[in-house]
């Protein structure tokens, strides 16, 4: 025997009626009232000869309306939401219930209970992790198969990357956040919109206007004070940074693909017109509850963070400044964590460095805690402006450092182009360079390769 189809209820019953809104419990019951937890009391179903009386017809149509009402939602195609009053009341959601979250923004995160007796709301877990976050987990279940990923982005909408495709996003001073895609004929206008709509795992090119700054920050802009978050989240994500827009690279691109069969040496000519990513900071501390004002007892740059060992920022071609530097090592204060956070692998070709902070304890990569392996790589030219007291790498326990200068162009290989110089070795050699002590030794020894210290690096001679 097979089911029909119920036909639905185009308008529940005795929408336009006579009806009573029957409450859950405490109705009149000795003139008859019905409620949800006794239904129609006991006196109704006697005769009026033995003193009862007949139940009303206002709590048949309303009973009747909120029923037809709830089965016209569902038939309808609408979703239960979480709601607190009937957990309590049944005692927590049951293993295999499924909610939509309760943003009206974002209407297609639905939930699934991985537990009984649920009483944890939802809206509390992150919308882009595919893991059980307080007995909850984002439905449908995702996984990765062959190596191509169906993933939760940063909004939350369900999204499919194949191992093998890079995701592209372009970034320009006069792109729109709230109504451009990133596509390069309509970029965003900030960082950090592009990175949170890319899978929230896998290659990531971040294509940024040359010439012009961009900010490291929440929304694009110069913030300041709270406004400034304290971390960009990469989460899984290996992201490269390089510039677009300039007719000099493009040129120099093919000049060196045709002559070197290396179209990267572009990158790293001085000719060309790099954008710059500007990094910003805040100060930290505490108020003072008697007077209100507030102490500040720490700095901090805007970070980089990410899924340990599993993140990576490559810079390509770009400029990298510290907003207000001169400020930030004046006030001397120290830095709990700095832009590139332990656990990331960093590398850079063709970057330019504006001055660094001078003040101990103040630094661009590390911070001071953790244990998890992070690496940092310079290779072709890269080049730091001259500052002897430059302060680079705070404590990091687990740091590889790769110093991979490719070998010099003769003037004919370059033609009419000039690189940028290299003085990587030499800057990263000055002890300042370091909150740890460190040497840089350019051809070890094979005896030194059982040497454990606290910051290893290797050097090409």
């Amino acid at each position: 025997m097979s089911l029909d189809r119920p036909k639905p209820f185009l308008v529940p019953f005795a929408e336009n009626g006579k009806r009573f809104d029957v409450p859950d419990n405490n109705s009149d019951t000795a003139n008859g009232k019905a409620n949800l937890e006794v239904g129609f009391p006991e006196i109704t179903m006697r005769s009026v000869m033995n003193g009862g009386v007949p139940p009303w017809g206002q709590d048949h149509n309303g009973i009747l309306h909120r029923i037809t009402k709830g089965i016209q939602w569902t038939q309808a195609g609408g979703y239960p939401v979480f709601n607190q009053q009937l957990c309590d009341a049944i005692g927590g959601y049951s293993y295999g219930a499924i909610l939509q979250g309760d943003n009206p923004d974002r209407p297609w995160v639905l939930w699934q209970c991985v537990q009984d007796k649920n009483k944890n709301n939802p809206i509390d877990n992150k919308i882009n992790q595919t893991d059980i976050q307080n007995g909850w987990i984002r439905y449908p279940v995702i996984s990765e198969v062959d190596g191509n990923i169906t993933y939760y982005d940063d909004n939350g909408k369900i999204l499919t990357a194949s191992a093998a495709v890079t995701t592209e996003k372009w970034v320009d001073n006069f792109g729109n956040d709230l109504t451009n895609t990133g596509e390069e004929g309509s970029p965003f206008f900030s960082i950090n919109q592009a990175i949170n709509q890319s899978p929230s795992s896998g290659r990531v090119v971040i294509h940024l206007r040359a010439g012009q700054k961009h900010y490291w920050s929440g929304d694009g802009t110069l913030q300041v004070g709270n406004d400034l978050p304290d971390n960009l989240s990469l989460n899984s994500r290996k992201i490269t940074f390089m510039p677009y827009g300039d007719s000099v690279l493009t040129q120099a691109v093919k000049y060196f693909e045709d002559t070197l069969l290396d179209g990267t040496w572009a990158y790293c000519i001085s000719q060309i017109n790099r954008p710059v990513i500007v990094l910003l900071w805040k100060y930290r501390g505490t108020i003072d509850p008697s007077t209100g004002q507030k102490n500040n007892t720490a700095v901090q740059i805007c970070g980089a963070t990410g899924t340990a060992t599993d993140f990576s920022i490559n810079l390509l071609g770009v400029n990298v400044e510290i907003n207000d530097v001169t400020l930030l090592s004046d006030t001397k204060l120290s830095m709990p964590s700095s832009w590139m956070i332990n656990g990331g692998k960093f590398s850079f070709i063709g970057t330019e460095w504006g001055l660094l902070p001078t003040c101990p304890n103040q630094y661009i990569l590390g911070w001071a805690g953790g244990d998890v392996e992070t690496s940092c790589e310079f290779s072709y030219r890269n080049v730091f402006q001259t500052n002897k007291e430059q302060r680079f790498f705070g404590a990091v326990r687990n740091l590889k450092v790769n110093l991979n200068d490719a070998p010099a162009l003769d003037q004919n290989s370059l033609g009419s182009y000039t690189l940028i110089p290299s003085n990587v070795i030499d800057s990263l050699a000055n002890n300042t360079a370091f909150n740890d002590s460190i040497s840089i030794i350019k051809a070890p020894s094979a005896r030194y390769k059982n040497l454990d210290i606290n910051v290893p690096v290797s050097g090409v001679s």
